[in-house]
């Protein structure tokens, strides 16, 4: 039987307080790291509100990744229209991408964001 403590659980942002908690999740990450400088969590907000006019052609979604119900990991995938436009091609982007030094999370976001893509 597997322990639920130890699982990776992938949950897609989909409300305000999803976003909230993605966006503040890397000052619980790196709160003692002298070369990280927090952003302005405004600013975030507003970059990631669908309200951002520089962002209408920009399709995204967000997750974090959970253990014990904890935020240990998140990222974005985009689909950028315009590029896809303009090259033809089927790309898609990551970004955002942080979590604590385990590859299992790091897999599990990646292996979300892929399929998304």
């Amino acid at each position: 039987m597997e322990c639920d403590l130890l699982m990776i659980k992938i949950e897609k942002v989909i409300n305000k307080n999803d976003l909230k908690a993605f966006i503040a999740f890397p000052s619980s990450l790196y709160p003692d790291d002298p070369n990280w400088i927090p952003p302005l969590f405004i600013e975030r907000n507003e970059h990631l509100s669908a309200k951002n006019p520089g962002t209408d052609h920009i399709i995204w979604q967000a997750w974090v990744a959970k253990k014990a119900g904890q935020i240990v990991g998140r990222i974005t995938a985009q689909i950028d229209t315009l590029h896809r436009e303009r090259y033809g091609k089927d790309t898609g982007h990551f970004g955002m991408i942080d979590a604590i030094d385990d590859p299992q999370v790091f897999a599990a976001l990646f292996g979300a964001a892929e399929a998304w893509l």
